[in-house]
């Protein structure tokens, strides 16, 4: 959807100029021989009101006059290393475009002007024409609409749905075998009743085996498993590593995980329309907070981009599942503790297609990827930043529950941890999380639903399961907790979730439902797992 607002990358502050006059004297005595980064880099660490498209350090842009005309039409490439991501202004409209094959295709601003795309069976457009085919295509009120032959999308910021599915794939399936370890339990492994809304293969529908890992019917290379705490081995339970006293409640209550071989599938994520958003959480202590600033990084809204919390339609067919991703804004910051203190509270921060939402922040938890590199989890340092510009995508979202195989330190403590709660203000509620767990050199990253939990049974579990590493995602709800696969039998895509109660969330469709987050855009933010080519 065209935006029609003032230039987000060139306004007139006087101390924005001084800040960016001193950052490029200071690149060309390091020897940098690019002026125009050094102000882009200014521009992102300048502590100020500024766009989106300036929170944006390596950034690219051309630009050039229509024939017979005073109108300018400008190309902004937001992270030409990633090549996904492109604002495009005409005249005084702006439109994000998307790539839809940013490994095989270049988009550049060339003749006429036009936008040629370079790659297999290149071509060139100029969708400002008369008619306009961006306007056509922003009238649609498609979320994703089609450009250039098909060779772009324009992203609206728009309400909309793009497929709906049945529920429930028959049952049997080819088997996966080499899956995860399984849990370290107390003793021999029981078979344990289990609610879970995925059709497994080798166990009876409703049933599980403590702590094992069971294929998913249709999917090679995606295991189930449950366990109750209570039956996890001693040697967990009491070290190594703290943790708080658990109570009866989270040891015997049923935790579901889906775990996913990192040979097979890779990871994705997109902002959601609304969360988390870009502005100040109310967490943070007033005194950690830069005067005059909308939000930590500078930035109110990501507007005139268009993030739409749904799987780009080209992925569709590779995507086999959707799950929700972390905490909104508001409660994204700390109030207590260390982190409350520094980086204006420590807000997490989160990019999708190498764009920048808001800055990864030194300490907390990252999913994350680089351009043609591995999913991984990890405790982000300053240091990381030096590959910023590589980074695929990226979620942020409190501090870690394992850490090097053991609990994280902040663990026991609910506050300098920003655990949340319920609620009724209780640390023991439904939660969700994701870990990484190595066998045999295969890596696997698994999510984990845990109806009634502290952070402190949170690790124990991910520890008996041999995670490395693990962190909370969202929490209190089954919407907000969602995973949902979808599965092919026969020619028809069928959607499972995770526990029954997750259905709730998907609206109904022609054929069934519409799967959240897959076939409708949402308010919310989410990762999305791919077969790989």
């Amino acid at each position: 959807m065209p935006s029609n607002q003032s230039n987000p990358s060139r306004r007139t502050r006087p101390f924005g100029i001084a800040l960016r006059s001193a950052l490029m004297l200071a690149a060309c005595a390091m020897g940098v021989a690019n002026p125009a980064a050094a102000d882009q880099r200014a521009q992102y660490d300048a502590v100020q009101p500024k766009s989106i498209v300036e929170l944006q350090p390596f950034r690219s842009e051309a630009s050039a006059k229509l024939p017979g005309s005073d109108t300018v039409v400008r190309l902004i490439s937001l992270n030409p290393t990633i090549n996904a991501w492109f604002l495009l202004q005409v005249g005084k409209q702006y439109y994000h475009l998307e790539n839809p094959n940013p490994g095989g295709q270049k988009v550049s601003l060339g003749a006429g002007p036009s936008l040629t795309l370079s790659g297999s069976g290149g071509a060139s457009c100029a969708p400002w024409g008369n008619p306009s085919e961006l306007a056509q295509a922003a009238a649609s009120r498609r979320p994703f609409a089609t450009i250039c032959g098909g060779r772009l999308y324009l992203r609206n910021r728009v309400a909309g749905s793009t497929l709906s599915m049945p529920r429930g794939a028959p049952a049997g399936g080819g088997q996966s075998a080499g899956g995860p370890p399984s849990a370290a339990l107390a003793g021999a492994p029981s078979a344990i009743r289990a609610n879970m809304g995925l059709g497994l293969s080798g166990t009876p529908q409703g049933q599980m085996t403590m702590g094992a890992w069971h294929p998913v019917s249709g999917l090679a290379g995606v295991f189930a498993s449950a366990i109750q705490p209570r039956a996890i081995s001693p040697s967990v339970l009491q070290g190594p590593g703290t943790v708080n006293a658990l109570d009866g409640s989270e040891l015997s209550s049923t935790v579901y995980l889906v775990a996913f071989d990192l040979s097979r599938y890779d990871l994705g994520f997109a902002v959601g329309t609304q969360d988390p958003n870009l502005q100040w959480s109310p967490r943070p202590p007033g005194s950690v907070r830069a005067a005059g600033l909308p939000g930590p990084d500078g930035v109110s809204t990501p507007a005139p981009l268009a993030p739409l919390g749904m799987v780009s339609p080209n992925l569709a067919g590779r995507t086999v599942a959707t799950f929700a991703g972390g905490f909104k804004r508001r409660q994204g910051a700390f109030k207590w503790g260390p982190f409350a203190t520094v980086n204006g509270g420590s807000h997490y921060g989160f990019v999708e297609q190498g764009v920048i939402f808001s800055k990864l922040q030194p300490g907390l938890s990252t999913l994350y990827a680089l351009k043609n590199g591995p999913v991984q989890m990890k405790t982000w340092t300053k240091s990381d930043n030096g590959q910023l510009s590589k980074v695929r995508f990226a979620r942020q979202n409190g501090v870690a529950l394992i850490e090097g195989g053991v609990p994280g330190r902040y663990v026991t403590q609910w506050g300098p941890g920003n655990w949340s709660g319920s609620a009724d203000a209780k640390l023991r509620t439904l939660r969700a999380g994701a870990c990484m767990i190595t066998k045999g050199g295969k890596r696997f990253l698994a999510y984990a639903y845990f109806p009634s939990a502290t952070p402190s049974v949170m690790a124990r579990t991910f520890q008996a399961y041999g995670c490395s590493y693990a962190m909370l995602l969202d929490m209190n709800a089954p919407e907000l907790t969602y995973l949902a696969l979808y599965v092919n039998s026969g020619g028809t895509t069928y959607i499972e979730h995770m526990v029954p109660q997750m259905a709730a969330s998907d609206k109904r469709g022609g054929a069934g439902a519409i799967p959240k987050f897959l076939g409708a855009t949402d308010s919310r933010d989410m990762f999305y797992v791919l077969r790989k080519r």
